[in-house]
């Protein structure tokens, strides 16, 4: 039976956020630090301002978000599941932006960084022998990114989130190494 890519990396991702309960509450925060404001199943009202955060389900969240504008975007169907996984990570974790997490990729498989996954992108992922020294350039990509922080508000959150770096770049290793998906 083929694995549900876009589902394993969401039910890690999410689940683990929020407590690991589909019909919980999403983890619901409205922490007046937290640069993203509102924030349900790791959505973000600054991200999102449309969707009614308090009352988002998560199938609203999974069905509305995260398939399109982070998966796809980031092309998780058509990736190794390690690197689709931790650039699904990644994309979520920095400012609700696909882009980001393209242009690390970009540059750890040697293309020009212009934040666009097209054929050269694809191509050059393909070519990849080494997928975990490919996983392992994308966490070092998302932790340059933490130490280049200067804003006091996302640093409050810099351990909690170099803590899920590590715990992605685990996942996504150990994933590798056990021949899923």
């Amino acid at each position: 039976m083929a694995v549900d890519k876009f589902q394993l990396c969401l039910d890690f991702t999410v689940l683990r956020e929020t407590g690991g309960d589909k019909d919980g509450d999403g983890g619901y925060t409205n922490d007046p630090d937290d640069p993203g404001g509102e924030t349900k199943w790791g959505v973000s009202k600054k991200a999102f301002p449309s969707l009614d955060i308090k009352n988002l389900t998560y199938d609203q969240a999974r069905n509305l978000v995260y398939r399109p504008h982070f998966w796809n975007k980031i092309r998780g169907d058509d990736l190794p599941l390690p690197v689709g996984f931790v650039m699904f990570e990644q994309a979520l974790n920095q400012h609700a932006s696909a882009v980001g997490a393209v242009k690390c990729l970009q540059r750890a498989v040697g293309t020009s960084a212009d934040g666009v996954f097209g054929p050269d992108t694809m191509d050059r992922v393909k070519k990849t022998i080494d997928i975990p020294k490919l996983v392992l350039r994308l966490c070092e990509c998302r932790t340059e990114m933490y130490l280049s922080l200067n804003n006091t508000a996302e640093e409050k959150y810099e351990k909690g989130w170099v803590w899920r770096l590590l715990a992605c770049q685990s996942k996504a290793l150990e994933w590798h190494y056990k021949g899923v998906g």
